[in-house]
């Protein structure tokens, strides 16, 4: 089996809903996105997935929220924008974008370097 992981950087804010600290307000983070893969077999060429392709599709994903307000995302207009609830719609949003034969073990978001989620179906 072979597993990857790709690491993906973004600046974004947000505002956590009904919590009781200063979390409430809005603030920042540069947050870091890995993504795990899996796969039992190479293609022709000798790769699970070709890395350009996989950076373009996180690319994009990321591009919703780079320099952006995560409250203000269509999704997050009624899903408190937690560390946990972003993992699960970046899962969510990656799994169907990958090759069949490339399984998604795993999204991390990090908002600082001493907190992370990692989250897996």
């Amino acid at each position: 089996m072979y597993q990857l992981e790709i690491i993906e950087n973004f600046s974004a804010a947000h505002a956590l809903r009904d919590y009781p600290g200063v979390c409430a307000r809005i603030h920042g983070h540069n947050w870091t996105l890995k993504i795990g893969l899996s796969a039992e077999t190479a293609d022709e060429r000798g790769m699970t997935i070709d890395y350009a392709d996989l950076k373009t599709i996180a690319d994009k994903l990321i591009e919703e929220f780079d320099h952006n307000f995560f409250n203000d995302h269509p999704y997050f207009k009624t899903v408190n924008p937690t560390s946990e609830k972003i993992a699960e719609y970046i899962y969510g949003r990656l799994e169907s974008q990958l090759p069949g034969r490339v399984r998604l073990e795993y999204v991390q978001i990090a908002e600082t370097e001493n907190f992370s989620v990692k989250y897996r179906k």
